[in-house]
């Protein structure tokens, strides 16, 4: 018997229902499984945050390997910039104290390496941000992870020189180990000029052919060794030293590097400068050496070049503003130091040279 009317219309109705809405939940659950099992990268994402470098992740550090001749090492690491600048400076350099000239060695062995950094600072006019002292075994096991690296010695050492030390060629291989024993047997037969050129080549080539392992060995290692650093790096400055190393090592393409500089000192050549590339300058900043007087006195030109590669101080004006510090960068702009400054050690008072020269090194303490 035929329905018609009302009736026969709600029940077509609710059984077209019931044949349409399960197919129609089944291409929906579908489409939900094909999105969840999509790549994450075919899926439009809002709201990610893209990671860059900032001022946090520019810092001069001078790094002092103690012993009984300290040696001192001035770095610049700017991700901003993507530079790397590495300045070894000798010992018997000249600062300006306030009772009269004192060598760095012994403004270093008198009042710890606070003082030292605070010295070479006013006296070049540079921002040094932190400072990091230790010896030469506690490097070394710092930097135990990081591989053997190539060294070229030509434009470093004579040939006479390589032949006396037995190598048959000028490309060597170091470990951390055999690098720290050979730049302390150089010290006592090179002028500081030329020893502090063969550091800082060292220190580069560690540096670049390493760069990629850099970023966690190194902040790990100076976490492993904490208890025989003199330092005012903290917790936080170890971790934005890693970013820093990390973004150097990604080579960022924006990037803008250093113009070109005449380095006076005798260490090796520029790398070429490219865009976005990563700009490396190694090298001792520029001076007299007497042996008369065992004294290496900066140039005139020392200081501007110093404020060219590292920056210039902050006036008192910039001190005293609300805003966070700010320094004029190499390339004019301006940046802020990173991090926190941990607790310093007392700074002395007297910066008059000691009677006796050679006083023999802070040791290093916990930090």
């Amino acid at each position: 018997m035929r329905t018609t009317g009302p009736k026969a219309f709600w029940l077509s109705f609710f059984i077209t229902l019931g044949v349409v809405l399960p197919l129609m939940g089944s291409f929906a659950l579908y489409a939900v499984w094909q999105r969840e099992d999509a790549a994450p990268a075919q899926q439009p994402q809002s709201g990610v945050p893209v990671r860059t470098p900032g001022p946090d992740h520019c810092c001069n550090l001078l790094v002092t390997v103690a012993g009984e001749q300290p040696a001192f090492v001035l770095l610049r690491l700017d991700a901003m910039q993507n530079t790397l600048v590495i300045e070894a400076l000798p010992g018997q350099s000249v600062l300006l104290g306030q009772s009269g000239p004192v060598l760095l060695a012994d403004s270093y062995a008198a009042a710890g390496p606070a003082r030292a950094a605070e010295l070479l600072g006013q006296t070049l006019g540079i921002p040094i941000h932190r400072y990091l002292a230790l010896t030469a075994d506690a490097l070394c096991t710092a930097l135990e992870k990081i591989g053997l690296i190539r060294l070229n010695l030509t434009g470093l050492l004579t040939e006479e020189e390589q032949a006396e030390l037995g190598f048959a060629g000028p490309v060597q291989e170091y470990s951390p180990e055999t690098a720290a024993a050979f730049l302390a047997g150089m010290d006592a037969r090179l002028t500081p000029e030329r020893a502090g050129a063969l550091r800082a080549a060292v220190w580069e080539a560690f540096l670049r052919q390493n760069l990629e392992a850099l970023p966690a060995a190194l902040p790990d290692g100076l976490r492993a060794v904490s208890s025989r650093l003199l330092t005012d790096l903290t917790a936080a400055d170890l971790y934005t030293l890693g970013q820093t190393l990390n973004f150097l090592a990604a080579g960022p393409a924006g990037a803008a590097p250093l113009p070109k500089t005449e380095n006076a000192g005798e260490g090796p050549e520029d790398s070429p400068v490219q865009d976005g590339a990563l700009r490396i300058t190694a090298g001792v900043l520029p001076g007299r050496w007497s042996p008369q007087n065992g004294r290496y006195e900066f140039d005139e030109d020392t200081a501007a070049l110093a404020v060219q590669l590292f920056g210039a101080q902050p006036t008192p004006d910039a001190e005293n503003e609300e805003a966070p510090e700010a320094v004029q960068g190499p390339e004019g702009r301006e940046e802020t130091g990173g991090g926190t400054a941990g607790t310093a050690p007392p700074q002395g008072q007297n910066d008059a040279e000691p009677a006796a020269q050679g006083a023999p090194a802070v040791s290093p303490a916990a930090g």
